[in-house]
Parts: structure tokens; C-alpha cells; sequence
């Protein structure tokens, strides 16, 4: 069955764009000659989220040229009509050297690529107001942390961690993610201390059915890979503080990741997350900062 494939053409009948692609995540923006911007194939749902810390450089040829023609090309599953892989052609404006590369579709139904290769996008660059900090503590530390989130600002949590080789998701109060962190038994990975991959803290109870992704049954793979697998970056769309697994930094501590948005994106618009989760991200900030002082000084 031969491939299918499409002129990238706007609705203006503008055919010359730079790209910005990033590469690991299949996730691309054109702008065009008039300098409009269009999210490539079903880029808008994870475009805002990939940029918030670095914004892709275009696409240069090697006779530095950074405008290019652009053909999409999709292959079909032999199963069905649904597209495996799409790959995007780029011809350079100037000397009309091509390179392509190719991305791959794990999920159907998938004719919307084809019928609109492209979609129109007004706001290329949104960024939140957002958090990631990385915090060196030792076990002393990191339990006082545990207990000011809890005790003081009256959270709720939900731990993603591993136990029996399966990955599980549990509303747990305070004593109970304690006796979870304190089961040195099995870790996560190697000399890892703890065998939590996320702990998520907010002001109410989570639904669960925001956090997962997938369920792997214990007969659909590796023994260690089953159970439940949470969507990426949950702490960006939803009001959750998310305390990622530490790395151990021998002779040092620990290193944690702690994650916050105060902001999320949607339609292309910035909204604010609620006044009390701003409140509670500013106090566990300020927190950390009179931690940081106290033990420097």
C-alpha cells in the first residue's frame, strides 16, 4: 500500500516555514512568512508543557538557511487504516537540500493527522509561573519537610511507589507514608534509599483517574514494569506539590526535586491556579528558604 502525503500548505497558500522541534518528545511549531504559527500534527497538546524551561531554536540547513517547503508523509498500519509513523520532509528555500526524520504514532484513531496536518496557534510563547527546586537534605531534613506539609499545612498525599514489583498508587496519611519511606526491603532503583517515584501533595483529596495513565497487568510484560503508570507532569495542570524520588549524592544526602505551578495552560490561554494553592506554595517556600538560612548561618 503506498504512502500518503500532503503539501504543508496554510490557509493563506503560504508554503514556506522555519520549524522548531524538539526532538526527544516528537513535538514541533512552523512559522510562516507573514509570522503565523501553526502547532505541527498533535503538537498543542504537550507544546506549553516542553517549553516552560527552554524555548527549540529553529531548524537551520547546512547553507544556514532557515526556511524550508514542507511535505508530511504517512505510513499505514497493515492491520488497519489507522497511521504508524509520519514523517516530515523539509527542502531547503535556498539550496533545496532535503532532510527528513520520522514520528512515530502509538495511538489511533489518527485520520485528524491527515485531514488537518496542522493547526493554527496565536500564542507560540506562554510560560507559567512555576517551580523546580532541588533540595540536598539528609533523612533529619527531609522528615521535617514531610511533617511541615502535613502537620502544619494540613495536606493530603498521594504516594506512587513500588512494592512487590508492582507500581502502586495510594491516598496515604502521614503514618502511612511513613511506614512506606521506612521499608528499606526493596528500593526503586539500586542504592536508591526510598522506594517512592512521586509524592503528591495538595489541599484535597486527588481522583486518581487525573493521575493515571495506563494499568499494566502482570501477564502483559516484565514483572517489574506492571502496575500503574501516572501521566507525566501532573504538577503542572493540577494543584499538587510533587516531591520527586531523590538521588543519592554519597556523603552528602540526598538530592530531592520538589515541583509547583502556580499557573497552568489551556486553549492557549494562561489561568491562574486558586488563591489558597498559591498560599500554600508560597509558604512551603518560604519554608525552605528559612531551612537553607538556618543551616547556613
Amino acid at each position: 500500500m503506498a504512502n500518503l502525503s500532503k503539501d504543508i500548505i496554510t490557509e493563506n497558500n503560504e508554503n514556506e516555514f522555519q520549524i522548531r522541534f524538539i526532538n526527544d518528545e516528537n513535538v514541533g511549531i512552523l512559522h510562516s512568512r507573514s509570522d503565523k504559527s501553526y502547532f505541527i500534527l498533535d503538537s498543542f497538546e504537550y507544546w506549553y508543557d516542553l517549553i516552560q524551561e527552554k524555548y527549540p531554536s529553529v531548524k537551520k540547513c547546512s547553507c544556514k538557511n532557515d526556511w524550508f517547503k514542507i511535505k508530511f508523509e504517512y505510513e499505514k498500519r497493515k492491520e488497519n487504516n489507522d497511521f504508524c509513523e509520519i514523517i516530515i520532509h523539509l527542502t531547503c528555500t535556498n539550496c533545496m537540500k532535503q532532510k527528513s526524520f520520522p514520528i512515530e504514532i502509538d495511538y489511533s484513531p489518527t485520520n485528524e493527522l491527515y485531514n488537518k496536518p496542522i493547526t493554527f496557534c496565536e500564542h507560540p510563547i506562554l510560560r507559567c509561573n512555576l517551580y523546580q527546586l532541588s533540595e540536598l537534605w539528609d533523612e533529619n531534613s527531609f522528615k521535617k519537610f514531610l511533617n511541615y506539609m502535613f502537620n502544619t499545612l494540613k495536606l493530603k498525599a498521594v504516594c506512587w511507589y513500588y512494592h512487590e514489583k508492582r507500581r502502586i498508587l495510594e491516598n496515604v496519611n502521614f503514618e502511612r507514608l511513613t511506614e512506606i519511606l521506612n521499608d528499606k526491603h526493596e528500593t526503586v532503583l539500586g542504592d536508591r534509599n526510598y522506594k517512592f517515584y512521586s509524592i503528591f501533595l495538595s489541599q484535597s483529596e486527588i481522583s486518581h483517574d487525573k493521575m493515571i495513565k495506563d494499568e499494566e497487568s502482570e501477564n502483559r510484560g516484565s514483572p517489574y514494569l506492571y502496575g500503574t503508570y501516572l501521566k507525566e507532569d501532573l504538577w503542572r495542570r493540577l494543584e499538587v506539590i510533587e516531591l520527586k524520588a531523590p538521588i543519592n549524592v554519597v556523603g552528602r544526602g540526598m538530592l530531592y526535586r520538589i515541583c509547583a505551578c502556580e499557573q497552568f495552560i489551556i486553549e492557549g490561554k494562561i489561568e491562574d491556579k486558586s488563591d489558597s494553592f498559591k498560599k500554600i506554595v508560597t509558604q512551603m517556600l518560604k519554608w525552605i528558604t528559612d531551612i537553607k538560612s538556618a543551616r547556613q548561618g
